[in-house]
C-alpha cells in the first residue's frame, strides 16, 4: 500500500509525540504497574482487583523476555481501574508502511487496524441516539438518495442492520485475497477518488441477510451515514462525541491523500495510544459509560455485543466466534469455565477484549503483520484470564 500518497490526519493541537531518528522511535521507561496519569484513568492494585499478582508478574516477565514476539503493549482494566500496563520494543508499521523499531510507551500511537470498525459502530450508535430500532431496518441507500439511480437495484434492499453485521450480499473480495494483493477490494477502494463509489458500484452476489462476508467497504458506508445524520465530517463528529468526553486529546487517522477531507478510513485507519483505546473497551464494559457519564446509549452497547451471525466460514474459529455490530464475539473454555467475550480485532494482533462476567478489559498492541498475529495475542489474553482469581 505504500505506493499511495497516504496522509496522516491529526487535530491542530496535536503534539509530536514520536521522534523518528534513524528509523527508531525514542521512548520512555518500561512500566509494569500502571502509573497515575492525567488522562482520567483510576489505578488499582492487581491483587485487590482480584488478580493473582504472581501470575501477572510472571506474564510481565515472559513478555519482557520475548516469549510473545513483537507484542508492543498490554493494558488491563478490572472493575473500575487499570491494574497492569507494560510496554515493549518491536518493529511496527503505519498503515502498511514500515517505520522501523519502536520503543513503546504510554504516549506512543499505534494502528488499531480493524478495531477501527468497532469504534465506527460506536460512533454510529451515538449519532442514532436511543431511537435506533427503526433506523436499523431502514434501507441504507435512503441516506444516499443522490446515488440511488447509479447502483444495482439489489442494493435498494440492503438495510443499515445488514451493513453493520456484514450481511449485505454485495460482491466483495477481502476474505480470500491478502492485503498485499491488489485484487483485494479494500485495497482497490483506497485507490479510488471516492471510496463510496467503489463500494456502491459492486454487484449483488446474493440477497441481503443470507450470508456473512467480511467487507470493510460497508464500514465506510456506516461512517458516511454518520455524516449524513449529523451534517459533520466523520472525524470532527467522532472527536466531539467520543474522544473529547473520554479525554482523548491526541489521535490520528490514516487515509489516502486523494479522499474527501474529513472522511478517514473508518474501517482501519485510526491510531490511538493503548491507554486511550482501553477507554473504548471500558465504555463497552460499563454499558456505555465512562466513570458515570453516559457516552454511548446502553441499548446500543448491548446490541453491538450480541452474536448476530455465526456463519463466518473459515473465520469461525471452529465454531467459537460470532459477529455483532462490527464487534466479534468469542467463547472459550478456560480452567473448566466457559468465558464469553466481545472483542475488537485488528490485523497484526491488535485486540480489545471485553469479558463482562469478569469485569475485565484487555488491550493488546502488536506488530505481527506477517503471520501468527492473532495466535500470539490469544496466548497473552489466555494468560490474563487464567490470572483472574
Amino acid at each position: 500500500m505504500s505506493s499511495i500518497a497516504w496522509i496522516w490526519r491529526q487535530p491542530a493541537s496535536f503534539l509530536a509525540l514520536l521522534t523518528v531518528l534513524g528509523g527508531t522511535v525514542e521512548a520512555q521507561e518500561t512500566i509494569y504497574v500502571p502509573l497515575t496519569r492525567d488522562d482520567g484513568w483510576q489505578v488499582m492494585d492487581a491483587a485487590e482487583a482480584g488478580f493473582d499478582a504472581e501470575a501477572l508478574a510472571a506474564l510481565a516477565q515472559d513478555l519482557d523476555d520475548g516469549a510473545y514476539p513483537n507484542v508492543h503493549a498490554v493494558v488491563i482494566e478490572r472493575g473500575d481501574g487499570l491494574v497492569f500496563e507494560q510496554y515493549l520494543t518491536g518493529a511496527d508499521q503505519i498503515w502498511g508502511t514500515a517505520i522501523g523499531t519502536v520503543e513503546f510507551d504510554a504516549e506512543t500511537f499505534h494502528d488499531l487496524r480493524s478495531i477501527t470498525k468497532s469504534v465506527t459502530s460506536m460512533v454510529l450508535g451515538i449519532a442514532l441516539e436511543d431511537d435506533f430500532e427503526e433506523a436499523l431496518h431502514r434501507p441504507l441507500l435512503s441516506w444516499f438518495p443522490e446515488r440511488a439511480d447509479e447502483v444495482d437495484a439489489g442494493l435498494q434492499t440492503i438495510t443499515l442492520r445488514h451493513a453493520l453485521t456484514m450481511t449485505s450480499g454485495l460482491e466483495w473480495n477481502e476474505m480470500t485475497a491478502s492485503y498485499a494483493d491488489h485484487q483485494n477490494d479494500e485495497i482497490q477502494m483506497y485507490y479510488k477518488l471516492d471510496p463510496l463509489d467503489h463500494v456502491l458500484s459492486k454487484p449483488m452476489r446474493e440477497a441481503p441477510g443470507v450470508c456473512w462476508y467480511y467487507n470493510g467497504g460497508l464500514t465506510m458506508l456506516l461512517a458516511a451515514v454518520v455524516q449524513k445524520i449529523t451534517g459533520q465530517p466523520f472525524e470532527d463528529y467522532t472527536n466531539a462525541v467520543l474522544f473529547e468526553p473520554l479525554g482523548i486529546e491526541n489521535y490520528g487517522w490514516s487515509a489516502p491523500g486523494h479522499w474527501p477531507q474529513g472522511l478517514p478510513s473508518a474501517a482501519s485507519g485510526l491510531r490511538l495510544t493503548v491507554r486511550d483505546l482501553a477507554k473504548i473497551g471500558s465504555v463497552m464494559l460499563h454499558d456505555g459509560q465512562w466513570y458515570g457519564e453516559q457516552i454511548v446509549p446502553d441499548a446500543w452497547v448491548t446490541l453491538s455485543g450480541e452474536t448476530m451471525r455465526t456463519d463466518l466460514g473459515a473465520w469461525d474459529g471452529g465454531g467459537t466466534r460470532g459477529y455483532g455490530f462490527q464487534w466479534w464475539t468469542t467463547r472459550a473454555d478456560v480452567d473448566g469455565r466457559t468465558i464469553e467475550a466481545v472483542s475488537g480485532v485488528g490485523y497484526g494482533g491488535q485486540r480489545l477484549m471485553i469479558v463482562p462476567e469478569l469485569e475485565l478489559v484487555v488491550t493488546v498492541f502488536a506488530g505481527n503483520y506477517f503471520g501468527g498475529g492473532s495466535r500470539t495475542t490469544d496466548e497473552v489474553l489466555l494468560r490474563v484470564i487464567e490470572a483472574v482469581d
